[in-house]
């Protein structure tokens, strides 16, 4: 066991020194990783703050791009954003602030192409309209697949050059609104 010992604390010991040489070779390598843990925790949550800048951004110039379709506010758009996350929570707010909403949004999030649908309520139950169903056929163009519930659902893909393409289609798809 002796052996098994000596060998366990030099490596221990290696450990150490390779991460006070990531750290710079402070005095006190527990309050330099302490302080650096804090900065990213700092760092996150400025950056999740400019996620809901961006979002309300976002949300205000889709809200004025709404193409009024009889009783329906339709909304098509191809927009760019890093956090899935905060898309979804911006949909669920347009769900909550436009009346009688059709939304879908195909995203690029990470490089990575997706596609959301939202609709309200009252036009799943009386246009008898399926978020689910409908994400499945848009997924189609970005050679991915998804799903959901009727009034929510999500897909990703493979082929970034398809998000305009499931614009195009959901333009058609909605054409009689």
């Amino acid at each position: 066991t002796a052996s098994k010992a000596e060998t366990y604390f030099e490596e221990q010991a290696k450990l150490l020194d390779e991460i006070k040489e990531l750290l710079k070779h402070p005095k006190d390598p527990v309050k330099s990783l302490s302080n650096l843990l804090e900065q990213n925790n700092d760092l996150q949550k400025q950056v999740a703050a400019f996620y809901k800048e961006k979002a309300a951004l976002l949300k205000k110039e889709l809200i004025a791009s709404i193409d009024k379709r009889g009783e329906v506010n339709f909304i098509a758009k191809s927009v760019v954003f890093d956090s899935a996350e905060e898309i979804k929570n911006l949909l669920f707010e347009l769900k909550n602030e436009v009346p009688s909403l059709v939304c879908v949004l195909a995203t690029e999030t990470n490089q990575k192409p997706s596609v959301s649908v939202i609709i309200s309520d009252n036009l799943v139950k009386n246009k008898n309209l399926n978020a689910g169903a409908i994400v499945k056929e848009l997924a189609k163009e970005i050679k991915g697949g998804g799903g959901g519930q009727a009034f929510y659902a999500q897909a990703g893909g493979s082929d970034l050059s398809g998000l305009a393409k499931v614009i195009e289609k959901a333009q058609g798809i909605f054409s009689s609104l």
